[in-house]
């Protein structure tokens, strides 16, 4: 009962310590304070411990006593014994024993436990360490179902989440004045649901530099273009062996010569294909801004930044370094003008097209409005052309070698 009742009470004690309470305690005693808190860093093996060595000493308490009744009352009262031991069995040992049980094995020890919290853990700081050594195997396999059981719920709440999303958004699209709301909150659903080729910088478009130019070329190429991170390749953009901060080169500015190669960076490569959500837990947790995007046969699509990524959620980023002119303007209510590489995704946001379905049937692989328009049109479009899709008109304004650089947009209002 004693072991039982030291245990329920170091559950509360060691939970209901206070941050500051115990920096402050590390600070007086620093010994005392530190075996507390290498204690509290393996919150899980902590309560799995307490929780099992708890099990096994009510267990014991139950089994014991059971014994202890049963011969008792054998010896004392044989007679009534034989004519009322189920009744008396009951009475005795779950009636009365859970009473005494939850009041000294659980009550009054985390009573007192809440109110002495850092003296009881200190008290009960060595006996759990070594309860926690012969437990261990016990607990590792507590944990590792636990860890399971967690990513399942978390799952779970996700999917709950974004339904939630779904209806809140159907809810604040029906009242024009939530148009950014609902805006931001279409952003957050189709998160999930967007593949890192939708919103890389495409191959053709990507700024690198190769390993073997010198570092005066370096700095000016690096100061012409004013990009803080650099792809650096061997023999051809499909052989990339890194990536060059451009803040590793202030040192050495003033430098005529310098062996800029040994500050290249491993680069993280990625396939086209991966969903964006799970490229920004990667970003996190590698602590990294840029990703190169490689396809099926290992070459080169493009590159993705985290901001690229962020930008799907908040809407377009401008920084020092953007443009200040978008990808697209508005000459009137029906009327736009877009760069041909301008993304699907951004194309429908900003005409606010609800009838994406008819789009995504017939883009195929393209990801760009200058791809979908190839794509409708089978061919590449000449100069001035007129294609039409639905009840909208692509006007192709200018062409820049084998890419469609400017588009006009009309929207025609239906009958």
């Amino acid at each position: 009962m004693l072991f039982s009742a030291l245990i329920s009470g170091s559950e509360t004690a060691f939970f209901c310590i206070e941050k500051k309470t115990l920096d402050k305690e590390r600070k007086k005693n620093s010994y005392k304070g530190n075996i507390v808190f290498q204690i509290l860093r393996e919150k899980k093996k902590l309560l799995a411990t307490i929780l099992i060595s708890n099990n096994f000493s009510n267990i014991g308490i139950v089994i014991l006593s059971s014994y202890l009744i049963t011969e008792f009352l054998q010896k004392k009262y044989l007679v009534i014994y034989k004519q009322f031991h189920i009744p008396i069995h009951f009475l005795l040992e779950v009636v009365v024993l859970t009473f005494i049980l939850l009041l000294f094995g659980e009550i009054i020890p985390k009573i007192y436990a809440s109110k002495n919290n850092f003296r009881f853990a200190i008290f009960m700081a060595k006996p759990l360490i070594i309860l926690s050594k012969i437990l261990n195997p016990i607990s590792k396999i507590i944990i590792l179902i636990s860890k399971s059981i967690d990513k399942k719920t978390i799952k779970k709440k996700n999917l709950i989440s974004v339904d939630q999303l779904s209806k809140a958004l159907k809810i604040t699209s029906s009242n024009p004045k939530n148009v950014k709301e609902c805006q931001f909150l279409q952003r957050i659903v189709d998160f999930g649901n967007t593949e890192t080729h939708q919103i890389m910088t495409p191959r053709i478009d990507m700024f690198a530099l190769n390993r073997n130019i010198n570092f005066s070329n370096v700095l000016e190429s690096v100061r012409d273009q004013g990009y803080s991170r650099i792809p650096i390749y061997k023999d051809s953009i499909d052989d990339i062996e890194g990536v060059l901060f451009a803040k590793d080169l202030l040192p050495f500015i003033y430098h005529k010569h310098f062996q800029w190669n040994r500050l290249i960076h491993s680069p993280f490569f990625v396939p086209e294909k991966k969903k964006i959500d799970n490229l920004l837990s990667d970003f996190k947790e590698r602590k990294i801004h840029l990703a190169i995007v490689v396809d099926e046969y290992g070459g080169t699509c493009g590159l993705v930044t985290l901001e690229d990524v962020i930008e799907e959620i908040v809407g377009d980023i401008i920084d020092e370094f953007d443009e200040e002119d978008m990808s697209y303007s508005k000459l009137n209510q029906n009327n736009y003008l877009f760069d041909g590489k301008t993304s699907l995704i951004n194309f429908y946001r900003i005409m606010n097209i609800k009838e994406e379905i008819f789009f995504e049937n017939k883009k195929g692989d393209a990801d760009t409005l200058g791809g979908f328009i190839m794509e409708i049109n089978k061919e590449f479009p000449k100069k001035k052309q007129k294609i039409n899709f639905l009840n909208y008109s692509f006007i192709i304004k200018s062409i820049d070698h084998k890419r469609i650089k400017t588009i006009e947009v009309i929207r025609k209002k239906l009958n």
